[in-house]
């Protein structure tokens, strides 16, 4: 049986969580959720922005040096696993 599919770890800071106002206690609990990616192409700051959401709050970003890998693996993928 083949794997249909790869496995990629990519260890990465989520930033802009000041700008989000996610306190450190709230951080935890967010974490423990399965969390969403969702890329941002009309962001100002980067054009390769991918937004961190965990049960539908948007509580940060991935940090900018991995955001075009990142972004670029979720055009190539259906299904993803954060």
């Amino acid at each position: 049986m083949e794997a249909k599919g790869k496995i990629k770890i990519i260890k990465t800071e989520i930033r802009g969580l000041k700008h989000r106002n996610v306190s450190s206690i709230l951080l935890p609990k967010l974490l423990k959720e399965q969390l969403q990616l969702l890329k941002e192409p009309d962001n100002k700051f980067d054009a390769f922005a991918v937004k961190c959401l965990s049960n539908g709050l948007h509580f940060g970003y991935i940090a900018s040096d991995n955001s075009m890998q990142i972004s670029l693996i979720l055009d190539d993928c259906l299904d993803y696993d954060v």
